[in-house]
């Protein structure tokens, strides 16, 4: 069993394109090196790709189960930034949370 399992949307729906075009393969595999490197064993964790979860207009998405902790990713220094914080430290980074409210 994992302790966390985080999901990035791909930007990939079934019947219609995505507006958000941020590079969330690349992302997807740079939390895995980030991860690797922190020295957190990848047996505690998992880090899939997902596709649409509805949360479009908040920019690229990731839910972290099973805290159900969303976050709206951009760039790989998002992504340090949940490693660093929420993952070692057990600490939700604030700013980039995503509203509740937020759906498409």
């Amino acid at each position: 069993m994992y302790r966390l399992h985080f999901f990035l949307c791909t930007n990939q729906k079934s019947e219609r394109s995505c507006g958000n075009r941020a590079p969330t393969d690349s992302l997807v595999h740079y939390m895995r090196k980030q991860v690797k490197a922190s020295g957190i064993p990848l047996d505690d964790l998992v880090i899939s790709k997902a596709g649409c979860m509805g949360r479009c207009a908040a920019g690229p998405s990731m839910v972290v189960y099973p805290e159900q902790v969303w976050y709206a990713v951009n760039t790989e220094a998002d992504i340090d930034e949940i490693v660093a914080s929420h993952l070692l430290k057990g600490e939700k980074v604030e700013h980039l949370l995503m509203k509740e409210e937020v759906k498409d």
